[in-house]
């Protein structure tokens, strides 16, 4: 990720790690957030947890735990929880992760901190697809160009001044 150029001037942060599920980033909570004070927390995580086993309710169960942990420790910080991916590898699992993806949504919609991103309206074809040429050989992670549109979605969030 060009998160330096996609956002010049912004002070950033990455605190992301492959392979994680959101309980991971409840379990290094105290690495990942309670150090520092941020404005924003950008959130991508899910996917995996799906992936694994895990049903949509138990992985919005751990967004929601996750908010409730920045929350406690930074009342103001706003988050916003980017779409889980409906990537071409993990096709076959786009039901559960619209059900989580409607799960969240509708948790963000309680709360003025939290901010859903819905990022499949972007990467998707006309005809509801996934758009392979903005993913990597495993068609699991996204390339730049994939990226790039990710960045474009999330700037008015990541620059706003409030």
């Amino acid at each position: 990720v060009t998160l330096a150029t996609d956002y010049p001037g912004v002070p950033l942060l990455n605190r992301g790690f492959g392979g994680s599920q959101i309980a991971d980033s409840i379990v290094h909570f105290g690495q990942l957030v309670a150090p520092h004070n941020p404005r924003l927390i950008v959130f991508y995580a899910g996917t995996n947890d799906i992936a694994a086993g895990k049903s949509p309710e138990e992985v919005a169960a751990d967004f929601r735990e996750f908010c409730a942990m920045v929350h406690a420790a930074r009342a103001k910080t706003r988050i916003a929880f980017i779409s889980l991916q409906f990537a071409p590898s993990r096709w076959n699992l786009r039901e559960k992760m619209a059900l989580t993806n409607a799960y969240v949504a509708s948790y963000c919609a309680s709360d003025p901190r939290l901010t859903y991103v819905d990022s499949n309206n972007v990467t998707m074809t006309a005809d509801g697809r996934p758009r392979p040429e903005l993913y990597v050989n495993d068609q699991l992670h996204m390339n730049a160009d994939g990226y790039a549109i990710w960045a474009k979605l999330l700037r008015p969030l990541v620059e706003a001044k409030e």
